[in-house]
């Protein structure tokens, strides 16, 4: 093989190797970990889950606080801020009193896009939580949190924060393999 064909084919590997490596490191840098950026609907059910009495409020989840409720419908008033792995809600806007009874009296977080990762733990941050939730008031499935405040007593102190667990998401991968006896090569993602 002349000397000219091998410098062509050691080039061509080194610009496809380089392009591997951008196309590796754009491709895991995009992979999803929790709320940051994603859309997130809150409704508040009251007495009973699915009876909505306030939303449904979607909201993009940055930096900010994503819903402030005001005292409408028997609503207490509540700044509820998510942040990438955590819900905090913050009463204190409101005054003192009780939650209505009911069997669900509360809140609904969902992933209406289904783009956030499944979640796969809800926690109580105990330290940051002054409101009298437990975890039999706290439940969750792939794609929504449910917060039952139904009956607890409540004033301007009052907090719940939560700490979310995600399901890991594998970043994807690109990889070169050559094929025997060929002079092709193979683009194989990996998920």
């Amino acid at each position: 093989m002349p000397v000219k064909n091998k410098m062509k084919k050691i080039l061509v590997t080194i610009v496809f190797g380089v392009l591997l490596s951008i196309l590796t490191v754009s491709i895991s840098a995009s992979t999803v970990t929790g709320f940051n950026g994603e859309v997130v609907r809150l409704t508040v059910d009251s007495p009973n889950l699915g009876e909505i009495i306030a939303g449904p409020h979607d909201a993009i989840v940055d930096s900010n606080i994503e819903f402030s409720l005001e005292r409408v419908n028997n609503v207490v008033e509540v700044d509820i801020n998510l942040s990438d792995k955590t819900i905090y809600f913050d009463y204190s806007r409101s005054s003192y009193g009780n939650f209505a009874s009911g069997s669900f009296n509360g809140y609904v977080f969902t992933d209406i896009n289904n783009t956030i990762p499944n979640i796969t733990s809800v926690k109580i941050d105990t330290i940051a939580t002054t409101l009298g939730v437990d975890d039999s008031r706290i439940s969750y499935d792939n794609n929504q949190i449910f917060v039952n405040v139904a009956s607890l007593s409540f004033n301007q102190d009052s907090r719940i924060k939560l700490n979310i667990g995600f399901e890991s998401t594998s970043p994807k991968r690109l990889l070169w393999f050559p094929i025997k006896n060929q002079n092709e090569k193979v683009l194989i993602i990996c998920m």
